[in-house]
């Protein structure tokens, strides 16, 4: 079951959600169907930023969503130890990116 502080974060994505999601369907399904003069118009930005936005966030996803960050792996090679063996005799290999890596026992 969550906490108490868990259901409030996540009651607190859901609305930020949901506002996006009412404002975004607003700015690009309504807007354009409203007299350009109206004052609802400047609430909203323009029209060419409602592609812009989504494909900027999209590209900002791809670049880093599943990548580790900087350093987040240092020293936790070695944790993964086998108990039995010390880490002189393991064979350490080396990773693209500099981290030592050590093969675990053949048990």
């Amino acid at each position: 079951m969550a906490t108490g502080t868990d259901q409030v974060v996540g009651l607190g994505l859901v609305a930020v959600s949901l506002i996006i999601f009412i404002y975004y369907t607003a700015w690009v399904i309504l807007l354009p169907f409203i007299d350009s003069q109206h004052v609802i118009h400047k609430y909203f930005l323009p029209r060419a930023y409602a592609v812009a936005i989504p494909l900027a966030a999209g590209l900002l996803l791809l670049l880093f969503v599943g990548r580790p960050p900087y350093g987040a792996y240092q020293g936790r090679a070695t944790q993964d130890l086998c108990r039995h063996c010390s880490p002189s005799s393991m064979a350490a290999l080396q990773t693209p990116l500099g981290m030592k890596l050590f093969r675990t026992h053949p048990d």
